[in-house]
């Protein structure tokens, strides 16, 4: 018998769900059972995904953002911290806008976007499964980049799940197991 999201255990308590899309400078937040909200930030919410030939990986074109989560936290999700890019807890994410629907990500705000929000580059590593076209780092558009930089993260769509089990291996919380 298939489980539905009801019934799927996680580390990250189901806070408010929302039909309402991500948008860009919403300031999120999620929250580990028994913690605080640690506090998180759309930096684009118009993201496809591409394959390792940079077409669209999905002709229904996938809702992803780019979000960062960082290790700043509060009791109060309405007490949104100044956030720094140097506290970040992962590296940037591509985030599937189901983590919003089924309520494992609210959004507590919206700010606008300068430049001290923003990395200068994204970078995330493909990993194909054709031999011939092995490992290459990309931006968040799936455009080739030269070399990696840091942070980096995986290119693809990161679930509800794969969030959980990020954030719970970011603060050592013992992964949740189906």
């Amino acid at each position: 018998m298939k489980k539905n999201h009801k019934e799927i255990p996680t580390n990250l308590e189901i806070l408010c769900k929302s039909k309402e899309r991500p948008r860009t400078g919403d300031v999120f937040v999620v929250k580990p059972r028994g913690d605080d909200c640690y506090f998180g930030l759309v930096v684009n919410s118009d993201i496809k995904l591409v394959n390792v030939f940079g077409e669209p990986s999905n002709p229904n074109n996938w809702d992803v953002v780019l979000g960062y989560i960082y290790n700043q936290q509060s009791a109060n999700k309405q007490e949104i911290p100044k956030l720094d890019l140097t506290k970040l807890l992962l590296p940037p994410l591509l985030l599937d806008v189901w983590c919003w629907k089924l309520g494992y990500v609210e959004r507590v705000g919206n700010i606008t976007l300068t430049p001290d929000h923003v990395l200068p580059r994204h970078c995330f590593l493909q990993v194909s499964l054709l031999p011939e076209q092995g490992e290459s780092y990309r931006d968040e558009h799936g455009r080739p980049l030269a070399r990696q930089t840091e942070p980096c993260s995986t290119y693809g769509l990161t679930p509800f799940r794969g969030l959980d089990d990020m954030v719970s291996r970011a603060l050592g919380i013992p992964e949740v197991k189906e």
